[in-house]
């Protein structure tokens, strides 16, 4: 495969060899092939747990586990410094 890089791009890739990390344009495209793979992964990751904490939500709500919203934000300024935590 033949890819057509912008000046740019193929100035960053000459770079990156020039300073000795590099030894080919492969090598680079590689390199930031797997970070980029790497990155789609943890996002991935982060959105699968996500939607597990979403579900343990909805599950809670299912159960009648539910928490009246002033009562939780008055527990919290209650335990906060200052003029209403003390």
């Amino acid at each position: 495969m033949n890819l057509e890089l912008d000046p740019e791009l193929g100035k960053t890739i000459g770079e990156l060899i020039r300073g000795g990390g590099y030894h080919s344009p492969q090598e680079v495209v590689r390199e930031a092939l797997d970070l980029l793979k790497s990155r789609e992964a943890g996002r991935q990751e982060q959105l699968a747990r996500l939607r597990r904490e979403v579900q343990i939500g909805i599950d809670q709500i299912h159960r009648g586990e539910l928490h009246d919203t002033e009562e939780v934000f008055d527990d919290l300024l209650d335990g906060l410094p200052g003029p209403r935590g003390l």
